[in-house]
């Protein structure tokens, strides 16, 4: 019978731990994707899945949000995001970050292609197929951010792809690409089709091991039971 009691709550702990652990997360680079929320954690800091957004303009999507917490991204904190995926240290306050990835074909393992999977897929209508290409799907994400710093009423805007394809002067290779763009001209009131709004807000870090402890008790209480 003790037997028992012990198994089932060695049972019972594993299942509350892996099932905390295994809540539809997506991880790289140290940012959690929820796919339950539609949040991405990384060190206090959450940010909102960006085809959350997806046609709202700045002022919509503050009117939304800000009251559960949720900031319009700093161009800091972007910064330190494309710093964190490896496409640049920092980014000045009026700067242009361009980055350029390596293209590899059949395969979706670029830094671009972790980054898409954690903050969305906004658009897809740029996107060509490439004669001989082989294929590949083209995936591109967008949003607005930053601080009008310039009082011009204009907005930052940054963009991720992977297998893009570029036609203007002819029709290059696919390549995976990371991109700021400085005062682009969207204002508060523009709404895009094709990008969101990056949302982030700054959270409490839980004690990392308060449910471990909480399941270590349980052991050990029905340890002692088992003993007795």
């Amino acid at each position: 019978m003790k037997f028992r009691i012990l198994k089932t709550t060695i049972v019972s702990t594993f299942l509350l731990v892996s099932g905390l652990a295994e809540a539809g997360l997506i991880s790289h680079n140290n940012y959690s994707l929820n796919t339950d929320t539609n949040i991405i954690t990384n060190n206090g800091t959450e940010w909102l899945q960006w085809d959350v957004t997806i046609g709202e303009s700045i002022s919509s999507a503050l009117g939304t949000y800000a009251s559960e917490g949720w900031m319009l991204a700093s161009n800091s904190q972007m910064a330190g995001l494309f710093s964190d995926f490896g496409w640049g240290s920092s980014v000045q306050e009026d700067g242009h970050i361009y980055t350029r990835g390596t293209f590899s074909a059949r395969t979706d393992d670029s830094s671009m292609d972790k980054f898409i999977e954690l903050f969305g897929t906004t658009t897809n209508s740029r996107c060509r197929e490439r004669s001989g290409a082989g294929g590949f799907t083209c995936s591109r994400i967008s949003s607005f951010y930053g601080s009008d710093l310039d009082d011009d009423g204009y907005y930052k805007a940054v963009y991720i792809s992977s297998d893009y394809v570029y036609c203007r002067d002819g029709c290059r290779n696919n390549e995976d690409e990371a991109q700021i763009a400085s005062d682009y001209y969207a204002n508060v009131s523009y709404v895009s089709s094709e990008a969101g709004i990056a949302l982030v807000r700054v959270v409490e870090v839980p004690a990392p091991s308060t449910v471990l402890i909480f399941a270590l008790g349980l052991m050990g209480l029905a340890a002692r039971r088992f003993k007795k």
